[in-house]
């Protein structure tokens, strides 16, 4: 077998020096560019699927009954706002509280009841949704026969999205759920601070 042959021309200083120029000229454009590519991938869209996040047993503390909570998302700058399904057993509900932010309830499935401080208890379904202002105290849960779960969405200042109260006294929860939709006030439910939406069909 024949060794092919190999001719290596000769490079001269001044082809060296040309070609090195390039490279310093070319290399912020090349910096930039691969910065651009970092920067995509720093923004690309985040997924969380369903069971990747363990879920968690509420704190005795400050509910009443067995409450397991799912996470969905935390806060990722320059949002400030996390989401959770919260699934209660029947008769578990959370404490007084209120939210910095405000906070939106969204009723998966089971009967949802919450009440604000001096009205009486709202009942949501399945598709019912519920926005309650900033420093609106109030609590949420399940009806006593039936398990409920709920999307909580809510909004955090400096780290901190709630702020804790007194447990639920067995009679503010015995209550009867209102069956009209200005609980104990003649005002209407935007202007007692507690808005309910109904989403769900009729």
């Amino acid at each position: 077998m024949s060794r092919a042959n190999y001719n290596f021309m000769p490079v001269s200083w001044r082809t060296l020096v040309k070609a090195a120029g390039v490279i310093v000229l070319a290399l912020p454009a090349i910096l930039r560019a691969q910065d651009g590519v970092a920067e995509k991938q720093e923004s690309r869209i985040e997924i969380k699927r369903r069971g990747s996040q363990p879920p968690t047993e509420a704190p005795a503390e400050h509910f009443t009954g067995r409450v397991r909570i799912e996470p969905l998302f935390q806060e990722n700058d320059p949002s400030h706002t996390s989401a959770a399904y919260v699934t209660f057993e029947p008769g578990a509900h959370s404490a007084w509280h209120t939210h910095p932010l405000g906070q939106i309830l969204i009723v998966t499935a089971g009967t949802c009841w919450v009440q604000r401080w001096g009205d009486a208890i709202e009942e949501l379904r399945p598709g019912d949704a519920v926005w309650i202002p900033p420093g609106q105290k109030h609590w949420h849960g399940a009806s006593p026969t039936s398990a409920m779960t709920h999307i909580a969405i809510q909004g955090a200042v400096d780290g901190k999205n709630i702020d804790w109260m007194e447990k639920v006294t067995e009679e503010q929860y015995n209550m009867k759920p209102s069956t009209k939709t200005n609980a104990q006030s003649d005002a209407p439910a935007y202007q007692r601070g507690i808005v309910v939406s109904l989403l769900s069909p009729p």
